[in-house]
C-alpha cells in the first residue's frame, strides 16, 4: 500500500469530549463483509490482546453461536446513523452525497466519541468490529484522527458465493443482492482504507494456519499480539473449531448476471493486487468499478 501519515488531520473540531489520547494508542477496525469470518477473526485478536469493550453483544443461536464479538452500543448507533441516511445495513445503494456533513453524522461522531472514551480511554490497544464500518468508515478516519489515536486496518476476506449462501440462509437474501451488498461494501472499504496501516486475511487461512497468519498481520500492523500467542493459544485452537464454516464453495456457480460475476471478479483481482504489494493502480480500478455499478439497473 502507498505509505503515507497514519495519522490524519482533520480541521473540523468535535467540541463533545475532549480526550487526552497519546499517540501510541491504536485502534483495530476489523472491515468486512457480513458472513465474512469478522467474528472469528475479532475474538482471536481478542484472545491476543485486543481490547473489545464491555458491552458485547450476545451470541446468537443459528447465527453465531459462539458471539459477535461487536460492541452493542456502537453497532446500535451504526444502524440509528444509517436510518437517519434513509439506509439500512443491507442497503445496496451508494451513500448519500454529503453525508459526512450532515447534522445527523455530526449526532452520531459525538456519542461514538462518547462510548469510545467510557470504554476505551485507560487502553492502548482495542478494537471495533462491525460490518457496517466498511461503508462507515470515513467518519471513524475523522473521529479517530481528532482523538489522535493511531488508526490500523484489518479486512477480512471470504470467497464470495459462500458469503452469498450464507446470507441466503440466515436472511432469505437472494444471491444477487447479497454479491451486489459485497461489491459495496467491499469497494468503499478499499477506497475509505486508503493511506491506513492495513492487512489482509481470510477464512480460510485463519482456519487453515491462524498462528501464521497472526505473525504476518502482526508484523504488518505492529500490534506486538505475537507476545501473546504461547499464552492464548488453547483457547485459540479451541475456538477456531472448523465447524464455524457451514457453507463451502468448491469453484461452484451460481446462475448469476454475467455483469456482476465481472464486477466480483475484477474486485478480488484487485484484492489480490494489493496483498502483492502492487497496488499503483488500485484505486483507480476500484472507483471505476463503483461509477459502473453505480450506473447499473438492478432489480431483485
Amino acid at each position: 500500500m502507498p505509505k503515507k501519515s497514519y495519522y490524519l488531520d482533520d480541521k473540523k473540531e468535535n467540541t463533545n469530549i475532549r480526550l487526552q489520547y497519546e499517540p501510541q494508542r491504536t485502534a483495530v477496525i476489523i472491515l468486512g463483509m457480513h458472513r465474512s469470518g469478522t467474528s472469528a477473526l475479532t475474538r482471536v485478536i481478542n484472545l491476543l490482546g485486543v481490547n473489545l469493550g464491555t458491552d458485547l453483544m450476545e451470541a446468537a443461536k443459528d447465527n453465531n453461536e459462539r458471539g459477535f464479538w461487536e460492541h452493542r452500543k456502537i453497532v446500535e448507533r451504526h444502524d440509528k446513523l444509517l436510518n437517519d441516511l434513509d439506509m439500512r445495513w443491507d442497503d445496496i445503494r451508494k451513500m448519500p452525497s454529503g453525508w459526512l456533513e450532515y447534522s445527523v453524522t455530526d449526532d452520531a461522531r459525538n456519542d461514538l466519541e462518547s462510548i469510545i472514551y467510557n470504554e476505551f480511554n485507560t487502553t492502548n490497544l482495542w478494537g471495533i468490529k462491525d460490518p457496517r464500518m466498511c461503508r462507515l468508515l470515513p467518519l471513524w478516519r475523522k473521529m479517530l484522527a481528532t482523538l489522535k489515536t493511531r488508526i490500523t486496518v484489518l479486512h477480512m476476506l471470504r470467497h464470495p458465493l459462500e458469503i452469498a449462501c450464507s446470507l441466503k440462509c440466515r436472511d432469505k437474501m437472494p444471491y444477487e443482492q447479497a454479491l451486489m451488498l459485497l461489491l459495496r461494501y467491499q469497494t468503499e472499504a478499499l477506497c475509505a482504507s486508503d493511506g491506513i496501516r492495513q492487512s489482509w486475511t481470510s477464512f480460510d487461512q485463519m482456519l487453515v494456519n491462524w498462528r501464521n497468519e497472526i505473525k504476518r498481520i502482526d508484523s504488518e500492523l505492529n500490534l506486538g499480539l505475537i507476545c501473546q500467542i504461547d499464552k492464548a493459544t488453547d483457547k485459540i485452537e479451541t475456538f477456531l473449531d472448523k465447524k464455524l464454516r457451514h457453507h463451502t464453495m468448491d469453484n461452484k456457480k451460481f446462475n448469476i448476471e454475467l455483469k456482476l460475476t465481472n464486477w466480483i471478479e475484477k474486485v478480488y483481482n484487485t484484492i489480490r493486487l494489493i496483498n502483492n504489494n502492487n497496488s499503483t493502480s488500485y484505486l483507480a480500478s476500484i472507483q471505476k468499478i463503483q461509477e459502473e455499478i453505480n450506473c447499473a439497473t438492478v432489480v431483485f
